[in-house]
């Protein structure tokens, strides 16, 4: 099985190699891929089934928001600010992969990097 969070590893060299605006879109890029793809493998484990007339993106992150994945209250809460990071990670994505006119700034590559990485942390810390 692929390890998504290694993704992040190429997203921290793209951030630290250079300060040109390819770098900063595919560190984004990378980053949120990173985050998506380890809440998605937890989503699934925890009760998750994909609908195919729906973006997975939007189903993974709703699905952390909406605290399905357990019945306590402060895993619910935690849920719920990874589902709400995961949202405005992927704008942050979204903006980078096709808004060519307005390109992501240094700190926006060093933020999504930084949410990616708390993303995961969070997500493993999880039961």
């Amino acid at each position: 099985m692929f390890t998504w969070r290694l993704l992040l590893r190429i997203a921290f060299r793209m951030l630290n190699s250079t300060q040109a605006e390819p770098e900063h879109r595919s560190a984004i890029n990378r980053a949120y891929y990173a985050a998506l793809g380890e809440a998605r493998e937890y989503a699934k484990m925890h009760g998750l089934s994909m609908v195919s007339q729906r973006s997975s993106h939007e189903q993974v992150w709703q699905y952390l928001r909406a605290g399905k994945s357990s019945s306590h209250i402060g895993h619910r809460a935690a849920a719920k600010a990874i589902g709400d990071m995961g949202i405005t990670l992927r704008s942050l994505r979204v903006q980078a992969d096709y808004f060519i006119n307005q390109p992501p700034t240094e700190e926006d590559a060093k933020r999504s990097v930084s949410m990616a990485e708390q993303i995961i942390r969070r997500i493993h810390s999880l039961p």
